[in-house]
């Protein structure tokens, strides 16, 4: 995943970022892209969007995040299905993103260290167990750090 300062927005900082799977996911459960820095910047929900493009090889769209949590001063957490579930019947899953947020900079400051990751849901099987009479297998679902980055921006 990366992220750019794209400059001015009025009287706002505005940044892009994106991703790109090289090849469909084994596991398309709920993936989150999370964005944080110091608490002298403030962004509003309004003022986070992305495209995900939607893809099954041969048929495309796009849509917005279904979820997105802001913390003022804090960052932003969003997150988005993988697989999209309206049309599953076309196996189309998200297969890249290209989105923009805006952040406040009340006391202008000329820099700002923003930390990003991408997380991708996992599944795993945690063993075989078998006693007298009776078998089992455990599964663990969770989600998997699968970038990040962190960089100082300077805010022209």
């Amino acid at each position: 995943m990366h992220c750019k300062y794209r400059g001015k927005d009025g009287n706002k900082q505005k940044f892009k970022f994106n991703w790109i799977w090289n090849g469909r996911p084994f596991v398309m459960s709920t993936d989150t892209v999370a964005f944080a820095w110091d608490d002298k910047f403030r962004i509003s929900s309004r003022d986070v969007s992305c495209d995900i493009r939607y893809s099954n090889g041969g048929w495309n769209y796009t849509r917005d995040f279904d979820d997105v949590e802001v913390k003022p001063g804090t960052g932003f957490r969003a997150s988005f299905n993988m697989m999209d579930m309206p049309k599953k019947q076309n196996d189309a899953y998200a297969k890249q993103g290209i989105g923009y947020f805006k952040i406040t900079n009340p006391k202008n400051l000329s820099d700002i260290q923003i930390v990003w990751k991408y997380g991708h849901s996992t599944f795993s099987f945690g063993g075989f167990c078998l006693n007298v009479g009776w078998s089992s297998i455990s599964a663990n679902k969770g989600t998997e750090v699968m970038d990040r980055g962190d960089k100082v921006f300077s805010l022209d």
